[in-house]
C-alpha cells in the first residue's frame, strides 16, 4: 500500500485549524513538534510516534485529521529494501519540512515549495566501460519527487560536461514511477554520454536547500597492449613473362639479374596487417628469359575481435637487388629494421625453371605490435 506523505497529513491539518481556536493550533502543532522531536532522536519508532501523534490531537480536531494521521502511521511503502531505509532515515526530515508550511500557513506568509527529498541513488556510477546491463537505467529514491519548484516544474536531470556546462535530460526519458522513485533511461543516450565527455547526471530542482545527487559517469578511454608475432616465412614463384623460352642459361660472363621485395601493410580497418613478395629475374643475354610478379596480399596478423592495429616494427620494407652468373640457391641477409631478415632465391639449375622452379622465399622478422581497443557497439551511434 502506497504511504500518505507527512505534507499531505499537514494540508488537512490546514483547512481543518482554520475553523479551531487559537488554542487548539497551539496545542496541535505542539503534538507534531514533540513527534517530530522523537522520531529525529528515535528514527527507528516512526510508526509508533506517528500514532501517538495522531492520538495526541486536540478534541477540536476533526476526525479526519486523527484518521489521516492514523492512516500515516499504520501504512508502508509498497516497497522493501532501499525504499523503507528511505522510510526510516527521512520521515522526521519531511515531517519538520511539513511543520515549516504549516506555521507559513498560520502567519499568513508564503508557503515554500515542499522539496523533494533523495536518500539513495542506484547505480551511484556508470562506468563506460562495463556491459551497459548494470547502468542501463538510474533510480533516484527519496520523498515527494512529484513536487514542483518555484517555477512550477518536475524535478529535472542535467548531463554535466567536463567543462562544467550542461545538458538537460529529455523529459522523454524520465518515468515518474511514484512520488518516492523517479527513472533516468541513460541506455539511449549512451553514446552522447561518451562524445559529449559527461562526468555526472545532476538532479534539478530551482530553490533546492541543499545538495542534489548525482551520478558519476567513468569516462570510456581505449586499453592498449603490445603483442609479438612471428610472420615465418614466405614463398613465392612468379610466371614467365616476355620473349625468351624458359631456361635461364648462367655462366661466369653471362648472368641473370634479379630483384625481390617484401612489403607489409595495415588494413583500412586496421584489422589485420597484410603481406607480399616480388620476385623479378631476367637473362642479360641470349634470349632474354624472363619472369616477374607480385605474391597476393595475404593476412600475416589479424587483430583478436574489439581491437585494432595501432602501429606495428618494423616496418620498413625490404628490397634486394643482384646479378647471378652460377646455378643454385642464393642467399641475401637484410639489415636490421627491415621487415624480412634474409631472402632466399631459386634462380638458375640446369634446364627450364622460368614458371616451374624460379621462385623467391622471404623470411619475415618478427614483428612487435601495439593494438588498441575499439569503441564498444553500446557506446556507438
Amino acid at each position: 500500500m502506497n504511504q500518505l506523505p507527512i505534507g499531505f497529513l499537514a494540508a488537512v491539518l490546514i483547512v481543518s485549524l482554520g475553523v479551531s481556536s487559537c488554542d487548539s493550533v497551539d496545542e496541535a502543532v505542539n503534538v507534531v513538534e514533540r513527534g517530530i522531536d522523537d522520531i529525529t532522536s528515535e528514527s527507528n519508532r516512526w510508526q509508533t510516534v506517528l500514532k501517538q501523534v495522531a492520538n495526541d490531537l486536540p478534541k477540536e480536531v476533526s476526525e479526519t485529521i486523527r484518521q489521516d494521521a492514523q492512516q500515516l502511521a499504520t501504512r508502508s511503502i509498497a516497497q522493501s529494501g532501499v525504499e523503507f531505509r528511505c522510510n526510516t532515515d527521512f520521515l522526521g526530515d519531511r515531517a519538520i519540512q511539513s511543520l515549516q508550511r504549516l506555521r507559513s500557513r498560520l502567519d499568513g506568509s508564503k508557503i515554500p515549495p515542499l522539496s523533494p527529498a533523495f536518500c539513495h541513488v542506484s547505480p551511484d556510477t556508470i562506468d563506460l566501460k562495463a556491459s551497459p546491463d548494470g547502468w542501463s537505467k538510474v533510480t533516484f529514491h527519496g520523498y515527494d519527487m512529484d513536487s514542483k519548484d518555484k517555477d512550477e516544474a518536475l524535478l529535472g536531470f542535467d548531463l554535466v560536461l567536463g567543462d562544467g556546462s550542461t545538458v538537460p535530460v529529455d523529459n522523454s526519458l524520465i518515468d515518474r514511477t511514484t512520488h518516492y522513485q523517479v527513472t533516468v533511461r541513460v541506455r539511449s543516450i549512451a553514446n552522447q554520454l561518451h562524445e559529449k565527455k559527461v562526468s555526472k547526471i545532476r538532479a534539478r530542482w530551482q530553490g533546492y536547500n541543499g545538495i542534489l545527487p548525482e551520478v558519476g559517469v567513468l569516462e570510456w578511454q581505449p586499453r592498449r597492449k603490445p603483442v609479438s608475432h612471428d610472420i615465418g616465412r614466405t614463398s613465392y614463384m612468379p610466371p614467365k613473362v616476355g620473349r625468351g623460352d624458359r631456361d635461364f642459361s648462367t655462366h661466369d660472363d653471362e648472368h641473370m639479374s634479379v630483384q625481390c621485395q617484401a612489403e607489409l601493410r595495415l588494413a583500412e580497418n586496421g584489422s589485420s596487417i597484410q603481406s607480399r613478395v616480388n620476385l623479378w629475374a631476367k637473362e642479360q643475354r641470349r634470349d632474354w628469359t624472363e619472369v616477374s610478379g607480385w605474391s597476393d596480399w595475404a593476412t600475416a596478423y589479424s587483430s583478436p575481435q574489439g581491437w585494432r592495429i595501432v602501429s606495428y616494427r618494423p616496418n620498413s620494407n625490404s628490397q634486394h637487388r643482384e646479378n647471378i652468373n652460377s646455378q643454385g640457391k642464393k642467399v641475401y641477409s637484410r639489415p636490421g629494421g627491415e621487415v624480412v631478415s634474409r631472402f632466399e632465391v631459386w634462380g638458375d639449375q640446369g634446364g627450364d625453371e622460368a614458371g616451374t622452379w624460379t621462385k623467391v622465399e622471404a623470411f619475415w622478422r618478427p614483428i612487435d605490435i601495439e593494438i588498441e581497443e575499439e569503441l564498444p557497439a553500446w557506446l556507438a551511434k
